[in-house]
């Protein structure tokens, strides 16, 4: 699952029973505050009992996982931000999952499509990917197809689960006006699952959740076999 979560506009209890009803196996947040990061810390130890979470407000971010967490890191990006790394281990593999959140374009330098950082945010994430081990890209990325920083991860091999396994335009922002908690119609695909060959996209769906201003998307994934 991804999930931007909204800073704090999600509560704490909600958070931590859409992560439980939805039964995944790795929930990568965003935009995770401290408060629901505490939350988090003290929730789930059953369902998901390795975690790494940061909460920082828009900064934030968190990884919950059935599996175990072999390593991770927090890494900067062109656009100052701070990503996500670990690499879980999986039935005896080594999987690799990234928690990702590059910028939204700022009208107030007219940047309409997509933010100037957005593609080399993701260019220095790839960089630092393994793509011949199975791994996971997993995050609001603030961009639609049309991007380039969606057609950079489209070029590196990587499958879109929502667009192979979906169905509908899978919408997932605005859900609310983000300050007053107006309902506003969904306008745009910004939240992905991307993952590399070594996974089949069985099914993928956005769902509803309370409180944030965009809807977290599940995508069940098969691992193949190691060849």
């Amino acid at each position: 699952m991804t999930f931007n979560t909204g800073n704090d506009l999600i509560e704490a209890d909600d958070l931590v029973g859409l992560i439980a009803d939805t039964g995944v196996a790795i929930a990568g947040l965003q935009e995770l505050s401290p408060r629901n990061a505490e939350a988090l810390e003290r929730s789930l130890q059953e369902e998901l009992p390795h975690r790494v979470l940061y909460g920082e407000y828009f900064n934030g971010k968190g990884l919950l996982s059935r599996y175990p967490v072999l390593e991770h890191e927090r890494f900067e990006v062109p656009s100052g931000r701070s990503y996500l790394r670990a690499k879980l281990e999986i039935d005896d593999r080594e999987v690799g999952v990234f928690v990702a959140h590059p910028p939204p374009p700022d009208p107030r330098f007219l940047e309409l499509a997509a933010s100037p950082y957005s593609c080399q945010d993701v260019a220095a994430m790839l960089q630092r990917a393994s793509l011949d081990i199975p791994t996971l890209f997993i995050g609001d990325f603030n961009c639609v197809p049309v991007n380039r920083s969606y057609r950079l991860m489209h070029r590196a091999g990587l499958i879109d689960t929502f667009r192979a396994a979906g169905r509908g335009p899978g919408l997932t922002y605005p859900v609310r006006y983000q300050y007053a908690g107006i309902p506003v119609p969904r306008m745009a695909r910004l939240d992905y699952i991307w993952a590399t060959w070594h996974f089949l996209p069985v099914g993928s769906a956005v769902l509803k959740a309370p409180g944030s201003d965009h809807r977290p998307v599940v995508s069940h994934l098969a691992l193949a076999a190691k060849t």
